[in-house]
């Protein structure tokens, strides 16, 4: 009565007829079932509320709404199964529990996928069977059930969850919610295929220049069994040798007497420094790590460097130590026929530890044409290495630090005629750069080394967008035609309706699939640089088949970024920077 009231009152006598219409619009009795446990959810007993909640599922989340239907016919067809009175969730506010359940689990509190999907329709059940007992426990005392199966069985999963020793990237929780399952999902697939390894210490190659892998994981001479992930290091000339001359002598040896450096912060936790270098060819096997400082780094992360040179060790036990501090020199002490860096990673601080498969964080492979930038590797025998020898024209433009302003001039896009960004951070100390024209923001990591861009949100037709693609990922040293390789979240770059169909089948297959490409291009001069040039591309492909490519083009100055382009079809952008 107070309904057909308000709405009497809302829209006379033609508003009623259209709700009665709905109301009894004639539906398979499960559909129907359906839309008035979905309209439970904000306790309305009526047809209508269920679709109009439907459809705003369904524009909403893709994911979401397939989930309510799963979760929905899941319980429908348990409760024919065991014989149970299915009216019960037609009549009562009880149908919205499993509805509930199939989001919370398939895609809010958990990443969407095959599993979480298979726990949706293992979980189900055991909410109808809670739903149905509670109900008799319940009626005793004439109090309704509510979303209490919901509750506890919801609650109880992701508490068990907790207890898994290892974490599992098949039936992931949500670490950072963005209140929708699709940019759960590909933010997640963001983090695990760009960032699966942040958490870990970054590890460098514990010297300056280039230097060769002469023996490496599983290598033939000692690097075996329970000491097999380790590495010794070399410097060898153009034509593979280690020594100049004869080598007759150990200062013949390109690597004699070269600096050791820290491979990251820590402190010094063991250090032997008094065995003298052997004469070639001989070893000491009595002593047989010879000259040693062990780092520590973490808890149960230790890096091991060996064969250094009888007093030249300049740290002591205790000590602090940066990345990339003198820690000695190399030499040939210990079992070492000829001087070597022998470099191990370790859980424990002593010498001769067992080792610990542990990955160089950033290198630069220069054993391959073009040069190749490795990322959470691990060096393999003859392999030319190196740290990432920073260039100050790519640090100096991509220091993006707070407060840092940049002012363009733009041609060629919806912006304004001037532009201007500035680098800030949220309260989580998360950096970004804000477009102060359009408001919208491209947030980024800098390690140091590299700058990844990860999110962005706001209009797409800003010159800052197109900048978030071409400088998604950009190491900061120049390194002729290297080319770098990354994949956009897909969120991010594609729109509806292509997005739409697919985060209908997302958490199983993608059809669809973005890439980056940054190529370095030119230098005018390698010793003392004026200026860069950095290529880029971003492409979007349907099945395999390329939809959509933008061409990008950075020249950088002393002064920082000078030009920006971006070239795709009808888009043609230039920016120049005028600060």
């Amino acid at each position: 009565i107070y309904t057909f009231n308000d709405l009497y009152t809302i829209g006379g006598d033609r508003l009623v007829r259209i709700y009665e219409w709905w109301n009894e619009l004639q539906l398979p009795k499960s559909l129907r079932t359906y839309f008035i446990s979905l309209a439970a959810i904000l306790f309305q007993f009526n047809l209508l509320s269920g679709i109009l909640l439907a459809v705003g599922l369904l524009l909403f989340s893709r994911i979401a709404f397939t989930l309510s239907i799963i979760g929905f016919y899941t319980a429908y067809l348990f409760y024919d199964l065991i014989g149970a009175n299915i009216s019960e969730v037609s009549y009562s506010y009880i149908g919205f529990n499993y509805i509930l359940t199939a989001i919370a689990v398939g895609g809010f509190f958990i990443i969407p996928s095959k599993r979480s999907y298979l726990w949706v329709v293992l979980l189900i059940p055991m909410v109808a069977m809670v739903t149905i007992s509670l109900s008799r426990i319940l009626a005793v005392v004439s109090l309704p059930v509510y979303s209490l199966p919901f509750n506890l069985v919801v609650l109880l999963f992701l508490y068990a969850l907790k207890f898994r020793l290892e974490p599992s990237v098949t039936l992931t929780e949500v670490l950072i919610q963005h209140n929708s399952p699709e940019k759960n999902l590909y933010a997640f697939h963001n983090d695990v295929v760009r960032f699966r390894d942040r958490g870990k210490v970054a590890i460098k190659l514990p010297f300056l220049a280039t230097w060769t892998v002469s023996q490496a994981h599983d290598g033939e001479y000692t690097h075996k069994e329970e000491f097999r992930h380790a590495w010794d290091f070399v410097i060898t000339d153009t034509e593979q040798k280690q020594y100049k001359g004869s080598g007759e002598q150990l200062t013949d040896y390109y690597c004699y007497d070269k600096m050791v450096l820290a491979p990251a912060g820590g402190t010094v936790e063991y250090v032997l420094d008094h065995i003298p270098d052997n004469p070639l060819g001989e070893v000491n096997l009595k002593e047989n790590w010879g000259n040693t400082v062990i780092i520590r780094h973490d808890e149960n992360l230790f890096t091991s460097l060996s064969h250094l040179k009888e007093g030249s060790i300049r740290v002591r036990e205790g000590d602090p130590v940066r990345e990339g501090d003198e820690i000695g020199r190399c030499g040939n002490s210990g079992r070492s026929p000829y001087p070597h860096l022998h470099f191990q990673i370790q859980e424990t601080p002593w010498i001769g530890s067992v080792t610990l498969k542990f990955p160089i964080s950033h290198y630069i492979l220069h054993s391959r044409e073009p040069f190749s930038l490795e990322s959470y590797a691990y060096p393999r025998k003859d392999d030319l290495v190196s740290n990432i020898e920073r260039n100050d024209l790519l640090y100096h433009a991509f220091h993006l630090i707070p407060g840092r302003r940049f002012h363009f001039a733009v041609k060629g896009s919806a912006d304004r005629e001037e532009t201007a960004w500035e680098v800030n951070t949220d309260a989580y100390n998360n950096p970004y750069i804000r477009c102060e024209s359009s408001g919208a923001m491209a947030y980024f990591i800098n390690d140091g080394n590299l700058i990844y861009f990860t999110h962005y949100s706001g209009d797409k037709n800003t010159l800052l967008y197109y900048f978030f693609l071409a400088a998604f990922q950009v190491q900061q040293g120049f390194y002729q035609d290297l080319t770098i390789s990354d994949r956009y979240p897909l969120n991010l770059i594609f729109s509806h309706p292509l997005l739409a169909l697919q985060d209908f089948v997302a958490p199983f297959w993608k059809f669809l699939r973005s890439a980056f490409e940054c190529r370095y291009e030119w230098i005018d001069n390698e010793m003392s640089p004026s200026e860069i040039r950095i290529g880029s591309t971003a492409c979007n492909y349907l099945s395999g088949k390329l939809l959509r490519k933008i061409d990008f083009s950075m020249t950088i100055s002393e002064k920082g970024i000078r030009t920006f382009r971006a070239d795709s079809g009808k888009l043609h952008l230039e920016a120049t920077c005028t600060d």
